[in-house]
């Protein structure tokens, strides 16, 4: 899915970030000109301080995350 963002016309004109868990896939992703937020989904307030300054947010891991998301669906 992000490549086909990162080659769309007009991409150089927006600002990436992507939430990972380490360093190391922060780092891999920078070469890509994505700006990495470090942490995970069991963090809310990381999640809704990155999501807060966002126009778009896209959740493309939800089903294979094992963590506990409570937050994004109250129960």
């Amino acid at each position: 899915m992000l490549e086909r963002f990162l080659s769309h016309p007009s991409a150089a004109s927006w600002t990436f970030n992507a939430l990972v868990r380490s360093n190391d896939k922060a780092e891999k992703l920078k070469e890509f000109g994505i700006n990495p937020v470090i942490g995970d989904l069991d963090n809310s307030d990381i999640v809704e301080e990155a999501a807060s300054k966002a126009d778009v947010v896209l959740d493309i891991v939800r089903y294979t995350y094992a963590g506990t998301i409570s937050f994004w669906y109250p129960c």
